[in-house]
């Protein structure tokens, strides 16, 4: 038997130093945005022995469900047989800084059927959980692993073979605006009056922006007054900014220069912003959401706001429709068991994760009824922020199960969840 709690070390960490010892040392598992623990877990599978050699690990839980955790799910998968896999979550070890699973896996393939446990899912987190609460466990190949029961599989295989990923539709997906340091280039309203009186031209750099998660809203942002200096680095045929053309936010500016000039995201110049070759995809019609959240807070703009580093955006075709159902909560619910989870056990709603999400790529026609209901939707919170509508969003939901042809009772299985 190999028992043990490996180490955790990112493998780029320190300039990927890790990284370049273990690259070449004949690892299966090895990811360059991976961990040192994943290297230990074959280092582990090795030592066993051939008939019946046990390993039992805890370490950090997101190798089940991020990319850099593929090569070792694959490995787990066609080379060995997962037995027993406990996801554990927060709240368990209360020293722990990372979400925690433990696995027990057996040496070589066998027929033998694995039993698995999300204690996140539980109401009773005594631990170990009952034997009653663990469910049948048969993980496949480099597909994130979830803990998932017998009938919410058929519902994550429907959305696989209807729908296309999103990474294969036309749309790109960015990150927001990243100045390096908000203080100096994110201004207030009263700021932004000052600056254009100074100089009228100052107006010319200065963009809405939403500064904050809590901007975000679902279906439509809500603008608090903040301004972005754009002080661009340049991009396509358009040059630089050049900051003494701008005399007002120079001096603006001048007051942070020490940490302006010593941060790492800057342009051509202390005063320019690092460079962005999309720059011009935030005055095009788009979807702006978060990262840390439970159920998706995809908002849609079409007003050539900005947003900054802690959004993601997305430009292309069909963003409307592509509004809807990301917002719903089938969506969420496949996130929920397809993604890691950050603060308060929400799911991360990183580019990576997002683009994977299956969605039916219907013709224009049939997402007619699903713009409707956003544009119903974009109305009544343009009007008023605050708007109650659950009856359009809940319209929503049942046309995103029809999509995926779920049984009444796959959706009930959802909702419940």
């Amino acid at each position: 038997m190999v028992i043990g709690n490996p180490p955790y070390i990112q493998l780029q960490k320190n300039g990927g130093q890790l990284g370049w010892l273990y690259k070449d040392a004949g690892y299966e598992t090895f990811a360059h945005t991976g961990d040192i623990y994943q290297l230990f877990y074959e280092k582990g599978c090795r030592l066993l022995t051939q008939q019946r050699g046990l390993l039992c690990y805890i370490t950090s839980d997101s190798w089940l469900n991020t990319e850099y955790g593929k090569p070792l799910r694959r490995y787990f998968s066609e080379r060995h047989t997962p037995l027993r896999l406990m996801v554990i979550g927060e709240g368990t070890f209360t020293n722990a800084i990372v979400n925690t699973s433990i696995l027990t896996a057996g040496h070589g393939k066998s027929e033998e059927n694995g039993k698995a446990v999300d204690m996140n899912r539980l109401a009773n987190k005594d631990f170990p959980p009952d034997a009653s609460l663990w469910l049948p466990f048969c993980p496949q190949g480099e597909r994130p692993w979830s803990v998932i029961s017998a009938i919410e599989q058929p519902i994550m295989d429907k959305m696989e073979s209807v729908g296309t990923p999103l990474k294969d539709w036309d749309v790109s997906i960015y990150y927001g605006i990243k100045t390096g340091y908000n203080k100096a280039f994110i201004i207030d309203g009263a700021t932004k009056q000052a600056l254009v009186a100074k100089d009228l031209r100052s107006a010319e750099i200065l963009k809405p922006v939403l500064r904050r998660g809590h901007d975000v809203q679902r279906y439509l942002a809500k603008y608090t007054g903040w301004w972005l200096i754009d002080t661009h680095n340049g991009y396509g045929d358009v040059p630089a900014i050049n900051i003494d053309d701008y005399p007002a936010v120079k001096s603006h500016l001048d007051r942070f220069y020490p940490r302006l000039e010593k941060r790492q995201d800057k342009g051509k110049t202390p005063y320019n912003l690092r460079n962005c070759a999309y720059h011009k995809e935030f005055t095009r019609e788009k979807l702006v959401w978060l990262d840390l959240t439970q159920k998706g807070r995809f908002a849609y703009d079409d007003s050539g706001i900005y947003c900054e580093a802690t959004t993601f955006l997305m430009t292309g075709e069909n963003i409307k429709y592509l509004c809807t159902v990301l917002n719903s909560g089938l969506i969420a619910w496949f996130m929920k068991n397809t993604a890691p989870t950050g603060m308060g056990m929400h799911p991360r709603w990183k580019k990576v994760y997002v683009e994977r999400l299956p969605i039916p790529n219907i013709p224009a026609n049939e997402q007619r009824p699903f713009i409707r209901l956003v544009d119903c939707i974009l109305s009544a919170k343009s009007a008023n922020p605050s708007a109650d509508t659950t009856e359009q969003e809940a319209e929503i939901d049942r046309l995103v199960y029809g999509l995926y042809g779920l049984t009444s009772e796959e959706i009930a299985t959802v909702e419940r969840i």
